[in-house]
């Protein structure tokens, strides 16, 4: 049996995508990935320096994505790697001159956008857009954990 779907949640969809498009096509001419792109985001951005487990829980990506992200903008010397204190597998991620340069050229017209973007949203829409979002990404985490571990569904709950 075919799951009803939704216009609300096409409509949806279709509006992630887009955001998903447009921060794709800003980075297309870069030559850099959205992952590489969070990466340098955060290390920029952050009000201390992150660590590669820290990239991974903030942009809810595997190790090994994060790790080949970083080893791009190693070897073109964006980024330096040093040990985190006490583990040998978790680094912090120090942007170089060049990385900083890139990220004031990437980077801060990205947050600039991004900025003025949101600021079209009185701050309580602003709230009540994160906090649904929130809600919604909580749930379908949720069921998808219950879809992972064979729990069948009720299509008729909530």
């Amino acid at each position: 049996m075919k799951t009803k779907y939704s216009k609300n949640l096409m409509d949806y969809n279709q509006l992630d995508s887009k955001i998903d498009r447009i921060y794709h096509d800003y980075l297309s001419a870069s030559g850099f990935s959205l992952t590489t792109m969070w990466i340098l985001y955060s290390a920029y951005t952050g009000e201390r320096t992150p660590t590669q487990s820290e990239i991974c829980e903030t942009w809810r990506c595997s190790p090994q994505t994060i790790n080949s992200a970083l080893k791009v903008l190693e070897k073109k010397e964006i980024v330096e790697l040093k040990l985190a204190a006490g583990n040998r597998k978790n680094k912090y991620i120090h942007l170089t001159d060049s990385g900083m340069e890139l990220c004031e050229q990437l980077v801060e017209p990205l947050i600039e956008a991004e900025n003025l973007a949101f600021s079209v949203l009185t701050v309580e829409e602003q709230e009540n857009l994160i906090a649904l979002f929130q809600k919604y990404s909580d749930a379908l985490d949720h069921e998808i954990q219950r879809y992972r571990k064979g729990a069948a569904y009720d299509t008729k709950a909530n």
